[in-house]
């Protein structure tokens, strides 16, 4: 079963998923991606994150390839080159869905 990624970013810093999730392909990838978007768009609801249209959710597979770029208007996003500082792999401390990125000024 294929090991996918999900991580994102408000579109200045990278937040990484160091676990990952085996799913069953790219469907199951997407609908994941989808659920968890909807989670975090639900934690940023303070008043300071009102802009999220330059939030995205990178998902990679296990070899750190992209596989599709998801915006958090629920949109494809273009699947670019990877910028530098993005992820690749899996990183050393994972991204838990209790933790909240600090308010954009």
């Amino acid at each position: 079963m294929p090991r996918y990624f999900f991580h994102f970013s408000d579109g200045t810093r990278w937040f990484t998923d160091g676990s990952g999730h085996d799913l069953s392909g790219m469907r199951a990838a997407r609908v994941h991606a989808i659920k968890h978007v909807r989670e975090l768009k639900g934690a940023l609801c303070e008043p300071n994150i009102q802009d999220l249209s330059a939030w995205t959710m990178t998902v990679v597979d296990a070899r750190g390839k992209p596989v599709f770029v998801l915006g958090f208007d629920l949109k494809p996003r273009p699947q670019g080159a990877m910028p530098d500082g993005a992820p690749r792999f899996a990183a050393q401390q994972p991204y838990s869905s209790r933790d909240r990125p600090a308010p954009r000024p």
